[in-house]
């Protein structure tokens, strides 16, 4: 019989930000596709050799992986598409309820990729934005996202932040709370 607590499911949860599909050069989305595949990978390898290693903490559930993500057109709905196909669970953080952020997808694709992500997602918070507000719904998501997040990925071109809640903030926010970034 174990003594104290029961043991928790080990679980790690991967937050992403990342630029929107206007900001991301036409000719990089292959190579950046094939390297958000290749991080989330060598994270699920490295997440299970880290629960093996440390099993007599962990309960016999198995493994759960989760993906935490705005959703907003480019880097973040295309790392959550990869997400999802590895096995990631997706949780969604919008700044608006749901309807209007759709308004923010720069096109009618985006839109669908948008919807698709949210029947897929295990869970959506939506945020008590409101238009009037400019950008502060935008820091309010990428706040959310770091503090339900174990690490950071993020896809920035290193460049100060293009307004208030964008992926500079972001990332500054996360090396504040000392939260692991790639």
């Amino acid at each position: 019989m174990r003594e104290g607590p029961p043991a928790l499911p080990f679980v790690l949860t991967v937050g992403v930000t990342g630029h929107r599909k206007a900001a991301l050069p036409a000719d990089s989305l292959p190579t950046l596709e094939e390297r958000l595949r290749a991080v989330l990978g060598e994270t699920k390898v490295r997440a299970e050799q880290v629960r093996s290693a440390n099993c007599q903490f962990f309960s016999d559930d198995p493994s759960r992986l989760a993906l935490v993500s705005p959703l907003a057109d480019g880097a973040d709905q295309m790392t959550a598409h990869m997400a999802l196909d590895l096995g990631f669970e997706l949780h969604a953080i919008l700044p608006f309820e749901r309807e209007r952020y759709r308004l923010d997808m720069v096109d009618d694709a985006s839109r669908g990729r948008f919807d698709a992500l949210l029947q897929k997602a295990k869970s959506v918070l939506e945020l008590a934005g409101r238009p009037e507000e400019a950008l502060q719904p935008y820091v309010m998501a990428g706040l959310a996202t770091v503090a339900h997040s174990d690490l950071l990925l993020a896809v920035w071109d290193g460049q100060p932040a293009r307004g208030a809640g964008g992926t500079a903030d972001v990332v500054e926010l996360a090396m504040g709370l000392a939260r692991p970034i790639i």
